[in-house]
């Protein structure tokens, strides 16, 4: 193995200027993709930041019967003991994931 191993290093530095040619083009191509991955990853996530903060979040509350037929008609109106019933069940769905 140690043979196979030398000869193949002294295989690659035989033509140098070739070698340097193809490990810089090599580095500048991985470099390149990792830039272009973190590039696209970023603008993914300000995408849907955006969308979320422009449009209703990331949650709705929705009646049985909104998906029915979607009028402003099939809403709720909001009282008290459902704003104490949700934010109680948020409370203990984050508590539970942050565990």
């Amino acid at each position: 193995m140690k043979l196979y191993l030398n000869l193949a290093w002294r295989n690659i530095w035989r033509n140098k200027q070739r070698s340097i040619i193809t490990i810089s083009s090599m580095i500048c191509a991985v470099f390149f993709s990792i830039f272009a991955r973190s590039l696209q990853i970023g603008v993914y996530d300000k995408m849907v930041e955006n969308m979320v903060g422009m449009y209703s979040g990331y949650i709705q509350i929705q009646n049985k019967d909104y998906w029915n037929e979607r009028t402003i008609d099939n809403s709720f109106t909001v009282n008290m003991n459902l704003q104490k019933k949700f934010f109680f069940n948020f409370c203990q769905i984050i508590t539970n994931w942050c565990i």
